[in-house]
């Protein structure tokens, strides 16, 4: 993505946040595994049994931690920060903790306002249903605010991934970020909206440093 390797966006996010003491790639593929420690992260290879595409994060987080522990490395808290959102900043990175460490939260979630959640149910009968009342349907405007979960910033206590075996639960915080920066790599779609907004970003950078 703009002449860099994905995954070097959220190891520079990582590296660059005041409180993040360690930043950790978990990856059985050795080209990663070259290119994380590139950029400057540790790298804890990952069994090939959790590797595959219908794996769930939470064991391969388990594996990691457990890991470290066996070195010694037991943090109170975890952060976990997807490769698919190279739009988040490090400023975004620094300030969830911060507000995660001040709110004595068990874990937090980032997100993003939107009016646009008219998701419709196709059900096993053939039909389908509607998750609002469409019939006095109002402008999208005038919606109700809603809160998107987009994947850019996890934090969570260690305690909470070892003992509930999930990185979210008990006092549950949302960190907001903006729309721009939500941007979630999952097609080729996001990935060129993703693409087109960095290149916008690094554009105004540039011509912001000539003035």
């Amino acid at each position: 993505m703009c002449g860099k390797p994905l995954i070097a966006y959220t190891i520079e996010a990582a590296l660059g946040s005041y409180f993040i003491g360690r930043t950790v790639v978990s990856t059985e593929d050795e080209e990663i595994a070259k290119i994380a420690r590139e950029y400057g992260a540790e790298v804890v290879e990952r069994p090939l049994e959790l590797a595959g595409d219908n794996v769930l994060i939470q064991p391969v987080l388990e594996q990691v931690v457990n890991k470290l522990a066996e070195d010694g490395y037991e943090p109170d808290f975890i952060v976990l920060l997807n490769p698919t959102s190279p739009l988040r900043e490090i400023e975004d990175v620094t300030k969830a903790i911060y507000c995660f460490i001040c709110g004595g939260n068990d874990s937090m979630i980032s997100v993003f306002m939107t009016d646009y959640v008219c998701l419709w149910t196709h059900n096993d009968d053939g039909t389908f249903s509607a998750n609002y009342d469409f019939e006095n349907k109002t402008r999208r405007q005038e919606m109700p605010k809603h809160y998107q979960e987009n994947g850019a910033i996890y934090i969570f206590k260690r305690g909470l991934l070892l003992k509930k075996h999930h990185f979210l639960g008990g006092n549950i915080a949302m960190f907001p970020m903006p729309a721009s920066r939500s941007i979630d790599i999952d097609s080729e779609l996001d990935f060129i909206m993703a693409e087109a907004v960095m290149n916008e970003r690094n554009a105004y950078t540039i011509n912001k440093s000539k003035v």
